[in-house]
C-alpha cells in the first residue's frame, strides 16, 4: 500500500484512441504530426514486431504513457491540468544518470541549474528568467526545491543526491495557492519512492574513468500485519560516490579539484490503518567531503596592484578548460544535511456537502551544515581567499482540507516555516603568507506564515468539458537579521570610515566596542553587531480555466501573481546598505497553453506560452568592495517566451523526444545610482534558445532480456552570468549515450535480474563555462567537466 504525494505525478496508459479524434489536433501541432504520420502508419502495419520491442515509455498497446497528476483531489492526468509542467520518470532519470536537480538542467524548457562560483553543491536555480544567483542565506529562492513535499529553505546545497529517486517534476510559473511556500518563479519537486507491501532489493555498482566508484542500494521490506486493520510499511536506500577531480592542482594545498567523495541515505516508514489514516516517517541524511571546483582566469581587465599577482594571473589566464591548475589555498567543499518528515493522512469517505475530504499533516525539520575553504585568485599566490562556514536549521508546518465533490475540488491550507542560520566568512586578502583577515559575520531568524486555498469548478453543460479554477494566498514573512563586518585594513587607517566595518556606531559615527575602549585598534570580536527586524505582507492569486476540445486534447488560460519577500543585504560593507531593506519582488504572469495526447496515443505535444511582468525586480549586483553579491531594487521588467515538449512512438522499439523553449527578456528600468542602465542589462543565466532531444532504442531479446540504447543532446544559446554582462557564457551542446542489455533473468522465475549498462556524458568532450565572477581587475570561471564515461551493473529481487 502506498500513500499519495503532493502533488504526486505517476504513470497510467492512455490507451489506444481512433485515428477520427485527429481532426482535433491543435495547429501548433502539424509540423510535428506531419514528420510522424509516416512512422504510425508503419506502427499499425506492424503491431506484432511493436509488441514484441516495447521500450520503457511505451505501453503494451503501443501507447506512451500519460503522465498523470495525483494532487490534492485524486489522480488526473497532467494534460487535464493548467500548469506548464516537466516530469522525469524514474526511467528518465536513468537514461540521464540524473540523481539531483543539477543533472536535469537544460533538459525541461526554460529551465537552467547552475552551481554558485567556488563549489558544486550551491545552486543558482533558473525558470523563466527568474533565478537567484547567490548561495547566500540572507536571499530567498525565486525557484522552490521540495523534497517529498517539504520545501528546501535556500539554495545552500541544493544539489544533492535525492536518494532513490521516483520522479522529479518541475512546473513552471508562480505556485503558492495549492501547497507550500511562496515562489515567484516555479518549483521543482524531488519524489523519492515510497514503501509497499511487497519484499524487493535492488544493488547497483558502478566503475568510470576519474577512479569513479559508485554504490547504490534500497531494500523494500513486505508488510508486517500488526492486526487486521493496522500494517506497517518501510524501505531503506543508501548510497556512495567518489571519483577524483578532472583538473589537477599544481599548488600547495589539494591534489584535484572538485572531487566527490559523497554518501548517504534515507528510511521510510509507513504506518496504515483500513484504508482510513495512514503516518508516514522518514529520515534522509547526506554527507559531502570533496574539494572546490576550480576558478580559473579567463580574462584580465585591470591590475591589482601588484606586479607579480598580475604576471601570476595572466600565467594561467585561458579562454579554455586547463587540466592543471595552480592554487594555495584549495582544502574543502563540504556538506551535510539531515532531514525528518512526518505526514499523516485521514481519509473521511463522505462528510456530506464537503465531499469526500483528506485531513493532511506534513511536519518537517533539516538542518544543514556547510563548511568551505577555499582560494579564488587562480595562482599559487596568497590573493584572496576564505573561510565559509554555515549552520542552517528549518522547521515547517503545514495543515491541509482537501475535499472533493461531483462538481468542485478544493484545499484550504497553513503553512508555517521558521529557519534559524549562521554563517562564519573571514577573508584574507593580499596577505602573502600574513595572517589580517577581514571579519565577516551574519545570521538571521527568518518566519513565514501564510493560509491559501484553491478550487477547481467544473460546471454542468457543455459536456462538463470547462474546469474553472480560483486560488487566493497570504504570505506574511519576517526578518531578523544580524551583521558584524570589520574591513581590517580600512579599520586600522580610520575606524569612522564607512567601509571600515558594519558595526554599532556613535553619533559621530565611531564604532562603540563592548569593553568601552576606543575603536582604534579593537578586534572584531569588541565590536557590537547590528540587527534589523522588519515584515512584509502580501496577497497572491492565480485565475484559470480549461477547455476540453477533445478527449484527447486540451487549452488552458492562466493568469497567477507571486511574490518574493523583502530583505536586508548580509554581505553588505557599510551600516547604511544593511539597515537599508530590498522590497518585495512582485510578477504578473500571463500563460495559455495545449496539451495533447495525438496519433492514437502514439504522440504526446505540449505547448504554452507566457508573458511575465516584474515590478521591484531583486536584481543581484555585484559589490567590489565585499567581493560579494548584494540586492538591489533595481528594475521593473518584462519576460516572455514559448514552450514545446513533443515526444513519439515510431514503431519497431523507436521512441524519441524533443523540447524546446524561447525566451525574451528586456528590462523596462534598471536604474544604477539615478542612472537607467536598461538597455546594457540582462538577465543572468536566461539563454534566447534551449533545445534538448533525445531518441531510444529497445528490442527483447532471448531468455526475456532486453536491449535498450538511448542517446540525449541538450543545446542552449549565448547567456551571461550576471546582470551586467561581465561575463559570457558562449553557446554550447552536450551529448550523452547510454547502451543496457537489461533483465537478464538470473533464475527460472524471473525474480532475480541483471542491468548491465555503459554510459557516456559530454561524449564531444565540449568546453563550456559553467559560472564566473568579475573582481574587476580580472574575471573568473568555473568550466564543465569533460567527457566522463562508465559501467552500472544492476541487481534486482523483486
Amino acid at each position: 500500500m502506498q500513500y499519495s504525494e503532493l502533488p504526486q505525478f505517476t504513470l497510467i496508459n492512455s490507451g489506444a484512441r481512433s485515428l477520427s479524434r485527429y481532426a482535433a489536433i491543435p495547429s501548433s501541432a502539424v509540423v510535428f504530426i506531419a514528420l510522424s504520420i509516416a512512422a504510425n502508419a508503419n506502427a499499425n502495419a506492424n503491431a506484432n514486431a511493436q509488441e514484441n520491442s516495447a521500450s520503457p515509455e511505451q505501453t503494451a498497446n503501443n501507447s506512451i504513457e500519460e503522465v498523470v497528476v495525483t494532487g490534492h483531489w485524486g489522480e488526473e492526468a497532467l494534460k487535464d491540468t493548467p500548469v506548464s509542467a516537466s516530469v522525469f520518470n524514474q526511467d528518465q532519470l536513468r537514461h540521464l544518470k540524473a540523481t539531483n536537480i543539477r543533472d536535469i538542467s537544460g533538459f525541461a524548457p526554460n529551465l537552467q541549474v547552475v552551481p554558485t562560483i567556488g563549489g558544486s553543491v550551491n545552486a543558482a536555480i533558473n525558470i523563466r528568467g527568474a533565478v537567484t544567483t547567490t548561495n547566500n542565506l540572507s536571499r530567498d529562492a525565486a525557484v522552490s526545491l521540495y523534497l517529498d513535499g517539504v520545501p528546501i529553505g535556500k539554495t545552500s546545497g541544493a544539489i544533492f543526491d535525492a536518494i532513490d529517486l521516483e520522479r522529479v517534476e518541475v512546473l513552471r510559473g508562480p505556485q503558492g495557492t495549492r501547497y507550500g511556500r511562496n515562489t515567484i518563479g516555479g518549483a521543482i519537486n524531488l519524489v523519492t519512492r515510497k514503501p509497499d507491501d511487497e519484499l524487493s532489493a535492488s544493488i547497483e555498482a558502478t566503475a568510470g574513468n576519474q577512479q569513479l566508484t559508485a554504490f547504490r542500494g534500497n531494500v523494500n521490506l513486505p508488510d508486517w500485519q500488526w492486526t487486521d486493520d493496522l500494517t506497517f510499511n518501510s524501505r531503506i536506500s543508501v548510497f556512495s560516490r567518489h571519483r577524483e577531480g578532472f583538473i589537477s592542482n599544481s599548488g600547495p594545498s589539494s591534489q584535484d579539484y572538485d572531487n566527490r567523495n559523497q554518501w548517504g541515505g534515507r528510511v521510510d516508514t509507513a504506518l496504515h490503518w483500513q484504508d482510513t489514516f495512514t503516518l508516514a516517517y522518514s529520515l534522509d541524511h547526506v554527507t559531502v567531503r570533496q574539494t572546490p571546483t576550480a576558478i580559473q582566469p579567463i580574462s584580465r581587465t585591470g591590475t591589482t596592484g601588484f606586479a607579480e599577482v598580475d604576471a601570476a594571473i595572466d600565467a594561467q589566464t585561458s579562454r579554455q578548460r586547463k587540466r592543471i591548475l595552480p592554487n594555495d589555498s584549495s582544502f574543502d567543499s563540504n556538506l551535510s544535511i539531515t532531514g525528518h518528515a512526518i505526514r499523516a493522512d485521514y481519509q473521511i469517505a463522505d462528510a456530506g456537502v464537503l465531499g469526500d475530504v483528506t485531513l493532511r499533516s506534513i511536519t518537517a525539520y533539516r538542518a544543514l551544515t556547510t563548511e568551505s575553504a577555499t582560494d579564488f585568485d587562480g595562482t599559487s599566490l596568497d590573493v584572496f581567499r576564505f573561510i565559509l562556514d554555515n549552520d542552517f536549521d528549518q522547521f515547517s508546518q503545514e495543515l491541509q482540507w482537501l475535499g472533493e465533490t461531483d462538481q468542485v475540488n478544493y484545499v484550504v491550507g497553513a503553512f508555517f516555516y521558521r529557519d534559524d542560520w549562521q554563517t562564519f566568512n573571514p577573508r584574507w586578502q593580499f596577505q602573502f603568507g600574513g595572517d589580517d583577515f577581514d571579519t565577516d559575520d551574519r545570521s538571521a531568524i527568518d518566519d513565514a506564515i501564510a493560509i491559501y486555498s484553491q478550487a477547481d469548478w467544473t460546471p454542468d453543460g457543455l459536456d462538463q468539458r470547462w474546469v474553472l479554477s480560483a486560488g487566493l494566498r497570504f504570505t506574511r514573512e519576517e526578518k531578523n537579521v544580524t551583521r558584524l563586518r570589520q574591513d581590517v585594513s580600512a579599520y586600522a587607517q580610520n575606524p569612522a570610515d564607512p567601509n571600515a566595518c558594519v558595526c554599532l556606531r556613535d553619533n559621530n559615527g565611531n564604532p562603540i566596542t563592548r569593553s568601552g575602549q576606543p575603536a582604534a585598534g579593537a578586534p572584531a570580536s569588541d565590536l557590537i553587531a547590528l540587527n534589523e527586524k522588519r515584515s512584509w505582507e502580501e496577497l497572491t492569486w492565480q485565475l484559470a480555466m480549461q477547455y476540453t476540445i477533445t478527449d484527447s486534447t486540451n487549452a488552458y488560460a492562466r493568469i497567477s501573481t507571486g511574490f518574493t519577500s523583502g530583505g536586508f543585504n548580509g554581505v553588505a560593507a557599510t551600516n547604511q546598505a544593511f539597515e537599508t531593506p530590498f522590497d518585495p519582488e512582485n510578477v504578473m504572469t500571463y500563460e495559455i497553453g495545449t496539451k495533447s495526447s495525438l496519433m492514437g496515443g502514439l504522440m504526446q505535444l505540449d505547448t504554452a506560452v507566457f508573458y511575465n511582468n516584474f515590478t521591484n525586480l531583486q536584481a543581484s549586483v555585484i559589490d567590489p568592495t565585499v567581493l560579494g553579491i548584494i540586492v538591489e531594487n533595481a528594475a521593473d521588467a518584462t519576460t516572455a517566451g514559448v514552450e514545446v515538449q513533443w515526444r513519439t512512438f515510431f514503431g519497431n522499439g523507436i521512441n524519441a523526444y524533443v523540447n524546446y523553449a524561447y525566451l525574451f527578456t528586456q528590462y523596462g528600468r534598471f536604474d544604477n545610482n539615478g542612472i537607467n542602465e536598461a538597455n546594457t542589462r540582462t538577465f543572468a543565466y536566461s539563454p534566447k534558445n534551449n533545445v534538448s532531444s533525445g531518441v531510444s532504442y529497445s528490442a527483447n531479446l532471448p531468455g526475456g532480456s532486453q536491449f535498450v540504447i538511448s542517446t540525449d543532446y541538450r543545446w542552449q544559446g549565448d547567456q551571461w552570468i550576471d546582470s551586467s554582462r561581465s561575463i559570457q557564457i558562449d553557446a554550447y551542446g552536450l551529448w550523452n549515450a547510454r547502451a543496457a542489455i537489461q533483465d537478464i533473468a538470473l533464475n527460472n522465475m524471473g525474480e532475480h535480474t541483471l542491468d548491465i549498462a555503459l554510459w557516456g556524458a559530454n561524449l564531444a568532450n565540449a568546453d563550456y563555462i559553467v559560472t564566473g565572477i568579475d573582481f574587476g581587475f580580472a574575471e573568473y570561471a568555473t568550466f564543465g567537466e569533460p567527457v566522463s564515461f562508465g559501467l552500472d551493473i544492476t541487481y534486482q529481487y523483486r
